[in-house]
């Protein structure tokens, strides 16, 4: 079962993997670019053969153009659509001017009205839960993949206000299949008649002490 971190975690991962292909891309650049090089040295070419070889060098050149542009324009897109969802579930956005992610690291910096970074090691551990989410957001619509998306104990560092953001704005819309791990008192009856329209079931997962498992019941805590 996974946390918001530990997906988080994993679509990161997924977005290294786009790096590597574009490293790939980008080694298969300097390839073609070494062998043209070779091949001027070698051969005494005809006119044809060099405005060939021309071709195929701006061609290259035009690829690697593709890349790096592949690149920014990904990150931009996980930049605008964390930044999205952080609007729409902090109760602090309107001290929130943008948020910037590093094409190369991936370093993730907010910055406030006034252009000054805000440290996320300052941000409250509600603030934390809510940007981890935004993020998780971001990457899920940035690598377009219909995966199901667990959230684990999702509320409970949260404050009244930011539990509302979370339950009108993220939960119905997380993704295609989303599955909440929730106590009573995160997800409460409240709530529960909130989500309702959009569930397809509920259940409880139930520690038998005698047989050291965990079961599985349909029906929420106080549907039995």
């Amino acid at each position: 079962m996974e946390s918001a971190a530990n997906q988080i975690g994993r679509k990161t991962e997924q977005l290294r993997l786009l790096e590597d292909e574009i490293l790939g891309l980008e080694k298969r650049v300097q390839e073609i670019e070494a062998e043209i090089s070779r091949l001027y040295e070698k051969h005494n070419v005809s006119k044809e053969k060099a405005d060939f070889i021309n071709e195929c060098d701006a061609i290259a050149n035009l690829l690697n153009q593709f890349t790096v542009r592949l690149r920014k324009n990904k990150v931009h897109l996980l930049q605008e659509k964390t930044f999205e969802m952080y609007k729409r579930l902090s109760s602090k956005s309107g001290l929130i001017k943008d948020l910037v992610i590093d094409p190369k690291t991936y370093e993730v910096k907010i910055r406030d009205r006034n252009g000054h970074e805000i440290k996320k090691s300052g941000l409250s551990a509600g603030e934390k839960e809510i940007f981890a989410v935004s993020l998780l957001w971001g990457l899920a619509q940035t690598s377009q993949l219909d995966l199901p998306i667990i959230i684990d104990t999702p509320l409970s560092r949260l404050d009244s206000a930011h539990r509302n953001s979370i339950v009108n704005n993220y939960f119905p819309n997380a993704g295609e299949q989303v599955v909440i791990l929730s106590t009573d008192t995160e997800v409460d009856g409240a709530y529960y008649e909130e989500l309702k329209p959009y569930l397809s079931g509920a259940g409880i997962l139930e520690f038998d002490q005698r047989r050291e498992l965990t079961t599985f019941r349909p029906g929420y805590f106080w549907e039995h």
